[in-house]
C-alpha cells in the first residue's frame, strides 16, 4: 500500500525518457539549482527566493505553521563584527602591545582606568579553553588578564578574533572582554576600539504534519538550501555554484517527503520539515532552529545532505553518519529487510561528515540526529565548484533513495519504535 501511494506521487519517475514530462523530483532538484537562485548563498536575493520557493511547496502540501510562526519562513539574524583597536596605553605609555584582543558586539569599547571595570583572569593552574567558555555568556565590560604560561593558546585565539566574527544576532546583552596577556604587572590600562557591525537577515523554511496519537513525540525531516553563490573566479565564463547536489538535492528529499506524507497521513508522530540557511557559514540556521524546540521532545531527526550521486556501495544504496553513536541506522536497516534498498555506515570515518552537517547541532543536545547521504567525498570532483550542476546528479538513483525512506523509517514514524539517544555535550 505504501509503495503504490509513493510511487503515485512521482508518477513517471523512474525509466523516464525525455518524451515525458520531468518528475516532481526532476523539478524540484532543477528549480533548486537554476542559475537564478545564483548559487543560494545565505542572505542573498537568490537564496531568499528559493527560500519563498520551498515555502509555497510546503503550502502546496498542505503543512501547519511550526510553533508560532505564522508563516513557513523562520526568521533570523546573523550579526558579522570586527573589532579594530585605536589606542592602547599600557602603564601609562603609549603601546604597541600585541597580546591583546577583544569580544565584544558592542559598537565601540573604552577603557579609561582599570580600577573602573570589572577584572577577570585566567590563571596559571587554569585550562583556557575551558575558562575562556565560561566567559562567553558574561554581559558588561571587563578586563581579562591572562598568564604568560598561556602564551601559544593565547596567540591563537588572538589569530581567531582579529578576523571579522560571525554570530547568532542577540541585541539584548552587550558585553565587550579585553582578554591580555600579562607578561609584567599591568596597573594602568586606557584601550579605545571601534567594532564594525553588519546585520544579515536570514530564513529557515519550516513546516509541520501533526501527528495523530503522539503529537508531542517530533521527528525532524531536514537539509540546507543555502549554497556558496557567485564566485569571484569564473570557470568556462560560469561563477555560479548551483549546489545541485549540496544541497538541492537533499533540499528536495524533504519537500517530497513533505508531500507524501500529507498525502498518506501515516504519521503518529508530529513531522516537522525543515530547509535550513546558513548551513554553508557555519551552520547557523540549525543553531537557530534548535532554540526554538525542545530536544526533549525530539524523537529523532533525520537530515539529507548530497543524495544526488551513486554512493561508493552502488545504486539503491546510501550511508547514515554517526551510524554506531545511535540505533537509528540499525531501527533503519531493519525495516528495509526485504526490500532491495541498503543502508550502510558512513565509508569516510576520516572525514568527520557526523559533525560537519546541520545534524550536529541537535546531536550535541543529545538527539539521535544523523545525515542520510550518497556522496563520493572523496572522488567528487564537482563539490563546491561551478559545475555542480544538475547534469551531474542521477535524479533516477536519488529518486530511489527518497522513496526508501519512508519505508525505512516507518516504524519510528508511526510511533512503534524509538532510536536510543545521544548523551549532551
Amino acid at each position: 500500500m505504501y509503495k503504490i501511494s509513493f510511487s503515485l506521487l512521482f508518477v513517471g519517475l523512474l525509466g523516464c525518457t525525455q518524451a515525458q514530462p520531468p518528475s516532481d523530483i526532476e523539478r524540484i532538484v532543477t528549480t533548486l539549482a537554476a542559475d537564478d537562485m545564483e548559487g543560494r548563498e545565505a542572505g542573498t536575493p537568490g537564496a531568499k527566493k528559493a527560500a519563498d520557493f520551498i515555502a509555497e511547496e510546503f503550502r502546496k502540501a498542505g503543512l501547519s505553521y511550526f510553533d508560532n510562526l505564522s508563516t513557513f519562513q523562520q526568521p533570523f539574524q546573523l550579526i558579522e563584527n570586527k573589532v579594530t583597536i585605536e589606542a592602547l596605553q599600557i602603564n601609562d605609555q603609549p603601546s604597541q602591545y600585541k597580546e591583546i584582543f577583544i569580544v565584544a558586539n558592542t559598537p565601540t569599547i573604552k577603557v579609561d582606568r582599570l580600577e573602573a571595570v570589572r577584572t577577570l583572569r585566567i590563571s596559571a593552574q587554569d585550562n583556557f579553553s575551558q575558562r575562556f567558555n565560561t566567559f562567553k555568556d558574561t554581559t558588561g565590560q571587563w578586563v581579562v588578564l591572562v598568564d604568560p604560561v598561556h602564551h601559544a593558546t593565547f596567540k591563537k585565539y588572538r589569530t581567531f578574533f582579529q578576523r571579522t566574527q560571525t554570530s547568532l544576532g542577540d541585541s539584548s546583552t552587550s558585553r565587550a572582554l579585553v582578554f591580555l596577556l600579562e607578561k609584567a604587572p599591568i596597573k594602568t590600562l586606557q584601550v579605545t576600539a571601534t567594532n564594525t557591525l553588519k546585520k544579515r537577515n536570514l530564513q529557515n523554511v519550516v513546516g509541520l504534519l501533526e501527528g495523530k496519537s503522539k503529537p508531542k513525540d517530533f521527528i525532524i525531516f531536514s537539509a540546507h538550501y543555502d549554497h556558496i553563490g557567485i564566485q569571484s573566479q569564473a570557470v568556462n565564463g560560469d561563477r555560479i555554484a548551483n549546489g545541485a547536489d549540496d544541497d538541492a538535492s537533499g533540499t528536495t528529499a524533504v519537500i517530497a517527503l513533505a508531500k507524501h506524507y500529507a498525502q498518506t497521513k501515516e504519521n503518529e508522530c508530529t513531522l516537522v520539515f525543515v530547509a535550513f540557511t546558513a548551513e554553508e557559514i557555519g551552520g547557523y540556521g540549525s543553531q537557530y532552529f534548535a532554540q526554538q524546540v525542545n530536544p526533549e521532545k525530539v524523537i529523532t531527526m533525520l537530515n539529507f545532505e548530497m543524495i544526488g550521486k551513486l554512493a561508493t556501495f552502488g545504486q539503491k544504496s546510501a550511508f547514515l553518519t554517526g551510524f554506531s553513536m545511535s540505533n537509528l541506522g540499525e531501527l533503519l536497516q531493519k525495516n528495509l529487510e526485504g526490500h532491495d534498498f541498503q543502508l550502510h555506515p558512513d565509508p569516510y570515518p576520516n572525514q568527520n561528515l557526523f559533525y560537519r552537517s546541520d545534524n550536529a547541532t541537535l546531536a550535541r543536545l543529545g538527539v539521535p540526529a544523523h545525515t542520510l547521504s550518497t556522496a563520493p567525498i572523496d572522488e567528487d570532483p564537482y563539490y563546491h565548484t561551478v559545475d555542480d550542476e544538475v547534469n551531474t546528479l542521477d535524479i533516477t538513483n536519488m529518486t530511489t533513495v527518497i522513496e526508501a525512506i519512508p519505508i525505512a523509517i516507518k516504524s519510528i514514524v508511526k510511533g512503534q519504535e524509538a532510536p536510543t539517544r545521544l548523551p549532551s555535550e
